[in-house]
């Protein structure tokens, strides 16, 4: 960023307590501790070694001084800037988060001010017995204000990214995020501390994948996914009940196979076939907890919200049933109870035997039509 665009800049001034103008500022001051970041590695590489240790010369040192000075300067300004705008009402619970902030930046400041001091003249060799142990302890400061910061700036962007999701759709945190947070443990602490804080997203993490799927749990949200669900399942119950049992009186249908008399038989094969179906998605939701021995995505405790992400893949399963449900009452007329069941549990395999068998069926159909002249 240019001394022009420096929020913290002499000719600056924060305009307004909004969230946006928070942001800018809080990246401002994340930028500083990236370049401090950078400076340090830099050092470090530059390093002379003697025997077993190594040093960095004063005129090193020298090198790197306006540049470290400086982000010291530019990331206390705008902390300062951030500290008056708690002022506002709406910034007010950031206060605590941004005290910590200050009380790192300032510990930061101490200890980089014994290496860099103020005057450039007054800058000595780093001894080899302090090297070492000043990088680690740099490191560690940068690194742990970073993070602080890394969870009020990414949140924010997040969103941005889920805003154009379609319901249900996953974003690749790690993916995504990876140049920000180039430490795995890193990203999966960060992926811990929004599913904690769920009102930061508008999506659903999945911490053992990475995966954040697009949402936006509000009541009002949920009240329609279940409406919508609701559809197809309640089509089914008529399909079973009415609309198959009398097709065939009502079209007068020659060898349609379901008849009024058994309405009741295929609705209870219906019923058993959505019970298989649910029961494969526990036992399948089960195996991945076991195996991910974790609290993977499928085995929230919110379902409603499972399903409010899942709508999309959860319709075309119901429909898979609906299908399945339907070949079953021409292929078994007399559907047992333990076969809807299993068919229910294995809908996938069994629909892609039907359509597998439907085409075979097809082309002799075909053939006997053209050879009697139809």
């Amino acid at each position: 960023m240019s001394k022009e665009e420096s929020p913290t800049g002499s000719g600056s001034q924060v305009q307004s307590c909004s969230e946006d103008s928070f942001l800018g500022l809080l990246r401002y001051l994340e930028g500083k501790v990236r370049d401090l970041q950078d400076v340090l590695s830099e050092l470090e590489q530059k390093s002379i070694t003697i025997p077993s240790k190594k040093y960095i010369p004063a005129i090193i040192l020298e090198k790197s001084h306006t540049t470290v000075t400086s982000s010291i300067q530019e990331g206390a300004e705008c902390l300062k800037k951030l500290h008056v705008m708690f002022t506002c009402e709406e910034l007010s619970r950031r206060t605590d988060d941004i005290s910590h902030a200050e009380t790192e930046w300032r510990r930061i400041e101490s200890f980089l001010d014994v290496v860099f001091p103020e005057s450039i003249r007054e800058v000595k060799d780093l001894t080899a017995d302090s090297s070492e142990s000043f990088f680690i302890e740099a490191k560690n400061l940068l690194h742990k204000l970073l993070c602080r910061i890394t969870k009020e700036t990414i949140p924010p962007r997040i969103n941005d990214h889920l805003d154009g999701f379609r319901l249900g759709q996953p974003l690749d945190f790690h993916q995504i995020f990876k140049d920000e947070l180039p430490e795995l443990q890193d990203r999966k602490a960060f992926l811990r501390y929004i599913k904690q804080y769920p009102m930061f997203v508008d999506g659903v993490v999945d911490t053992d994948t990475g995966l954040i799927y697009a949402a936006k749990p509000t009541r009002r949200e949920k009240a329609t996914t279940i409406v919508v669900i609701s559809v197809p399942l309640i089509f089914g119950f008529v399909l079973a009940r009415y609309l198959m049992p009398n097709l065939g009186v009502w079209l007068n249908l020659q060898g349609w196979v379901p008849n009024p008399s058994s309405s009741t038989a295929l609705l209870a094969s219906y019923l058993f076939i959505l019970l298989g179906g649910l029961t494969h998605v526990v036992v399948d939701s089960r195996k991945k907890k076991m195996a991910t021995k974790g609290d993977a995505f499928v085995s929230f405790e919110d379902y409603l919200l499972w399903v409010h992400v899942k709508r999309t893949a959860i319709m075309g399963a119901i429909v898979s049933l609906i299908i399945g449900f339907i070949a079953l009452a021409f292929l078994e007329p007399s559907i047992q109870w333990q076969i809807a069941f299993f068919v229910g549990y294995s809908i996938d395999s069994f629909v892609d035997v039907f359509l597998q068998r439907f085409t075979d069926v097809l082309p002799s159909t075909t053939s006997v039509m053209k050879q009697i002249g139809i």
